[in-house]
């Protein structure tokens, strides 16, 4: 899990022309949000906003570590 630069993480199994919009649409918004893998037991985080990270302090390790 990373920051909007990896936001292929984001539903991968959209067509990649949707996902590229997808990643356009969601790298625009300005508000704290993360998405989640509900499919998986934990449902891991599997992207954050950067204004999460802004708001929250918390960094993509951080993240990464706690939803691990």
């Amino acid at each position: 899990m990373e920051d909007a630069s990896d936001a292929h993480l984001v539903c991968p199994y959209l067509p990649p022309k949707v996902k590229g919009v997808l990643q356009q649409q969601i790298q625009s918004l300005d508000f704290a949000f993360v998405i989640s893998d509900c499919s998986k037991e934990d449902m891991p985080i599997t992207f954050a906003s950067s204004k999460f990270y802004e708001l929250t302090g918390y960094g993509p390790q951080e993240v990464r570590a706690a939803t691990s």
